[in-house]
């Protein structure tokens, strides 16, 4: 498949800080000719973006997009997968949380962030275990067990 090289460039452009094409060509290992020729013709193939992106520590799957690879749909789909596989099970269970009451939430960058936000929803609705023995044991605490799923002691 055939990418547009229009659509790449300003891609490009941003990964490379404006890389002259021979400093490109030398980090990624193509040949200069090679390079230059894919850009003027219009035909850049994934490989070429791949190498690239790899080598500037750019995002393969923006430069996939940018190169017409593959649609905008298509990378935020593999964008959640990833994220849902990298998630601890205590963000995972801070976003299930938000979706039920549909409220929005800070930013939960680590597990501490997020057993407050867990802890400060139970604590708003402890009134409802007013009558059960476990409202009594005092305020529930989930940073020992965030410790414990990010392996900290």
């Amino acid at each position: 498949m055939d990418s547009n090289a229009d659509g790449l460039g300003p891609y490009v452009e941003r990964i490379t800080r404006g890389a002259s094409w021979r400093t490109v060509a030398d980090v990624t290992g193509i040949d200069p000719s090679t390079l230059t020729r894919q850009f003027n013709r219009g035909r850049v193939p994934a490989t070429t973006i791949i190498a690239i992106a790899r080598a500037f520590r750019g995002d393969i799957v923006d430069g996939l997009v940018a190169g017409g690879f593959l649609t905008v749909d298509e990378a935020d789909a593999m964008g959640g997968r990833a994220s849902l596989r990298s998630a601890t099970d205590l963000q995972l269970a801070v976003e299930i949380l938000r979706r039920a009451q549909q409220i929005p939430l800070p930013d939960l960058g680590t597990s501490h962030d997020a057993a407050r936000v867990v802890e400060g929803y139970f604590e708003q609705d402890r009134s409802e275990f007013a009558d059960d023995s476990a409202a009594s044991d005092g305020p529930i605490t989930l940073t020992e067990e965030a410790d414990d799923l990010n392996g900290r002691e």
